[in-house]
Order: C-alpha cells, then sequence, then structure tokens
C-alpha cells in the first residue's frame, strides 16, 4: 500500500504537496469544464465543484434581506 501525501488546499504548491482546488458554484456563470481543466493543466490533483446555491440564498441573502427590512 503507498503512503499518500499531506493534502493541503493552495493556490500554488512549490512545497511538493498535492493541490485540490475547490470551487463554490453559488450561481455565478462559469464555463465549469474550463475551470476544471484548467486546474489540473495547472498542477491540481483534483477539482472539487460544489453547488452551494441553496446555502448561499438561505444562509446569506435571506438574512441580509430580513435585516434590512427590520432597519428603521
Amino acid at each position: 500500500m503507498a503512503t499518500e501525501k499531506p493534502r493541503v488546499c493552495l493556490a500554488y504548491s512549490e512545497e511538493g504537496y498535492e493541490v485540490v482546488c475547490f470551487l463554490g458554484n453559488v450561481g455565478q456563470e462559469e464555463d465549469w469544464a474550463a475551470v476544471e481543466e484548467k486546474a489540473l493543466k495547472i498542477g491540481a490533483k483534483k477539482m472539487v465543484i460544489e453547488d452551494l446555491r441553496r446555502e448561499f440564498v438561505e444562509e446569506l441573502c435571506f438574512p441580509a434581506i430580513r435585516k434590512l427590512t427590520r432597519m428603521p
């Protein structure tokens, strides 16, 4: 069984670590395939794109709107 390298999340890795790129989709328009291709091309071992639209709206947008409606 091979020993796994420690994993860190960095934009660039010059220390010999495996790089895993993470991108949260909060509704922005992106060419997701191109983003993943670029991440892998510049050396990322893996690309993770998480759909966070529901969390973004429920945990950030709605509370902000609620706060604004309570302001005098």
